[in-house]
């Protein structure tokens, strides 16, 4: 890209302003404007429409928000926000893994821990056995044998 095109970009792209460019523009602005006479010509025009800009700007009324405007605005983000249904119901992946390995250990505990609890038919003749031979243990080493 020729030196006067990096230099309109530079002019389009961070304005007339030498204090806005980058670090390696700053640094050669002033070497480079004083042999590229074409150059400085467009950096002058640069400033001057950023200066005329500037002056319209300033010349334009202030605007003011009415009080009637602010209580609307008020209202609108005092309200409570609600997330549509479809988002509520959605389980991520990781819930549902989540939620499987949870269910499992649940059931491995009650079957495994099933001799702990005494039976609905005799509660008072119920013994803890502390051997550890559950009736799901002894049925599952009988299936191995």
């Amino acid at each position: 890209m020729p030196f006067d095109q990096r230099f309109q970009n530079l002019l389009r792209d961070y304005g007339g302003a030498p204090k806005r460019w980058p670090v390696g523009w700053r640094l050669l602005w002033r070497l480079v404007l004083c042999h590229q006479a074409d150059l400085a010509r467009q950096l002058a025009s640069a400033q001057a429409e950023e200066r005329q800009l500037g002056q319209m700007m300033s010349a334009l009324p202030e605007l003011a928000i009415s009080d009637d405007f602010q209580a609307r605005l008020m209202a609108v983000t005092s309200r409570r926000q609600v997330q549509p249904v479809s988002n509520r119901w959605q389980v991520s992946a990781w819930g549902m893994g989540m939620t499987t390995a949870l269910a499992s250990v649940m059931l491995g505990f009650l079957l495994g821990a099933g001799g702990l609890l005494a039976p609905l038919d005799n509660p008072d003749g119920f013994e803890f056995d502390s051997d550890a031979t559950y009736e799901v243990s002894d049925w599952l080493s009988e299936d191995a044998e």
